[in-house]
């Protein structure tokens, strides 16, 4: 049996809604000779406009709270994280290319004791670098320069924010085609603006080569932090890397058509929540 995806799903649930209330409707001010259309119709002109701006508005508080339960949903998912992470940070653990990087940018570095290669950053208002024991290890001093340039520019941009924020926006639109596309394009260009940056510092071959030797390894959670090993675009960095540009997932025509649909399908649901509301309501008083 065809399973219909989340999106239509609730869309039969509202248009099923949308038929009760006005058949609700068409009832209620229906008389005895009077056609369908003309009870319809009826139904349509006791509406105010100022009902369907009340239901409008109502739902753009609804998209505000979901929002910051979205967002409080991301910082407790990445504390979680990093309570993994920050009982193994190490202060006696010596590394040259470490030192003279905190001295070039004045920014303190954090290190944690893991075998895992990790390098990323975190945090809204004031980012933190955080790199693995593992990761000094594999890599050489070219290649550490490079991971860590590449992170300091997502600090100085505040990435680990702004990407929240689109995945935040992602999960609230997630009924619109055309979102999961722009979230994408977003943070491949934060990816590569950051890998552009790190070749300006310490040339193409130390990028290429740390990129290519983290590739084997699986990269970190990506809540609200932003990370060298990201492997879900390794392929499109990979371009970037040869030719210097790379493929842009394009939006189709449908993929517009169909979300602008989908919105002003959202757009007259609330138009019938609203008849639905002020017949109910005249029917009761």
């Amino acid at each position: 049996m065809m399973q219909l995806s989340r999106p239509y799903r609730l869309y039969i649930a509202c248009l099923v809604s949308i038929i009760s209330s006005f058949s609700l409707c068409f009832f209620a001010y229906h008389h005895e000779g009077q056609s369908f259309w003309d009870g319809m119709l009826m139904c349509c002109n006791s509406h105010s406009w100022e009902q369907v701006f009340k239901v409008l508005f109502i739902l753009l508080v609804v998209l505000c709270v979901l929002f910051i339960v979205y967002f409080v949903d991301i910082i407790q998912k990445t504390k979680q994280f990093l309570s993994t992470l920050i009982p193994y940070k190490v202060r006696g653990f010596f590394s040259q290319e470490v030192e003279t990087f905190q001295k070039k940018y004045s920014i303190q570095i954090h290190i944690i004791n893991n075998k895992r290669p990790v390098a990323f950053t975190y945090g809204f208002i004031y980012p933190q670098i955080i790199i693995s024991t593992g990761l000094i290890q594999l890599l050489n001093s070219d290649e550490i320069e490079a991971v860590l340039e590449h992170e300091y520019c997502h600090y100085k941009n505040k990435d680990p924010f702004k990407l929240s924020l689109y995945k935040c926006l992602a999960r609230l639109f997630f009924f619109l085609p055309i979102t999961e596309k722009i979230v994408k394009c977003y943070v491949t260009q934060k990816e590569l603006a950051a890998d552009a940056f790190a070749i300006e510092q310490v040339g193409l071959k130390p990028v290429a080569s740390a990129l290519y030797k983290l590739m084997t390894y699986s990269s970190p959670p990506s809540f609200s932090i932003a990370h060298f090993q990201n492997s879900d675009l390794k392929d499109v960095r990979i371009e970037f890397l040869l030719t210097g540009a790379h493929t842009r997932d394009s939006l189709s025509k449908k993929e517009w058509t169909v979300s602008v649909l989908h919105l002003i399908f959202i757009t007259l649901i609330a138009g019938c929540v609203s008849y639905l509301w002020q017949n109910i309501s005249s029917m009761i008083l």
